[in-house]
């Protein structure tokens, strides 16, 4: 089974954090994880567990759930345990976070710019090789936060540390968005032309991110 949290700490810490084993101490400190600016958060969950892949002895607390809206200064994790485990994982598990709260986010403000009108925003297949099902799930928390959460949950059940698998994302799309009767799907390169479209009454808008950013 593809694992996105076994391949991110191999790929960053490979056999051990050496910084943090040579000139980290032993102590117990504790640390929290909070929002710079204003966003939805995402990723919460996957964060979490790779504190615990990394130290099964470490406290961590989720403040805020996936698809929560953030506040600037808003805390989303705290850790408490040893110092030299919260240093190994916490670049990985910013990653994540910092990652899947950006695209959860940014959905969220095509979403509400495109409100009132009959313009829908849809995710595609366009996402990180490795990171599908997280990118999708973090779509859904920023377009259905309580149906993801719910989909969140269920999957746990099945897997710990899975996020909502492809299937049950696209039934999730299904229920909550019923399919217009014609679409289209135009490439938007800023959120005022996704207004623009939306307020002419367009059925359906799409995006697509890049590495320049939407096209």
């Amino acid at each position: 089974m593809h694992d996105p949290i076994a391949i991110a700490l191999a790929e960053d810490i490979g056999t051990g954090d050496l910084t943090s084993r040579y000139f980290v101490g032993t102590e117990e400190r504790s640390a929290r994880i909070f929002a710079k600016e204003p966003a939805v958060a995402a990723g919460v969950g996957t964060g979490a567990e790779v504190f615990r892949r990394v130290d099964s002895q470490l406290a961590v607390r989720v403040v805020r759930e996936d698809g929560s809206p953030l506040a600037k200064g808003d805390t989303v994790l705290e850790i408490r345990g040893a110092v030299r485990s919260i240093l190994t994982a916490e670049r990985v598990a910013l990653n994540f976070i910092q990652r899947l709260s950006g695209t959860a986010t940014l959905t969220r403000r095509f979403v509400e710019a495109v409100a009132g009108t009959r313009a829908r925003i849809l995710d595609t297949r366009k996402t990180t090789p490795g990171l599908r099902a997280l990118e999708k799930a973090a779509v859904v928390f920023a377009l259905v936060p309580k149906v993801s959460a719910a989909l969140w949950e269920r999957s746990s059940e099945r897997d710990s540390v899975s996020p909502p698998a492809h299937d049950d994302l696209k039934r999730s799309s299904v229920l909550t968005r019923p399919p217009p009767k014609r679409s289209f799907a135009p490439r938007v390169r800023s959120q005022s032309a996704a207004l623009t479209l939306g307020t002419r009454q367009r059925d359906r808008l799409t995006w697509r991110k890049t590495d320049r950013g939407l096209l």
